[in-house]
């Protein structure tokens, strides 16, 4: 597993995808699921594992899992 994986793991379960079906490379532009609806979903997700709220600028730099991925290593979108 990449070190994304657990990034991958929190969009899939955030969209109701098989981990298998997102890839290190995923956003929104490559997944239909992450529509706006989608992307509440996965702010949602990544602030309650995280603990916190995200700041607007956090917000929005988030487009695909690499940047999840960062936010959840402690660095920036």
């Amino acid at each position: 597993m990449s070190d994304l994986g657990p990034a991958r793991h929190l969009v899939a379960g955030a969209l109701e995808l098989q981990p298998g079906e997102v890839a290190d490379d995923s956003d929104v532009e490559t997944l239909p699921a992450w529509d706006s609806l989608g992307h509440v979903k996965v702010i949602l997700a990544l602030e309650a594992a995280l603990g916190r709220t995200l700041s607007s600028g956090e917000l929005a730099q988030i487009r695909g899992v690499g940047d999840v991925g960062r936010l959840l290593r402690g660095g920036k979108a």
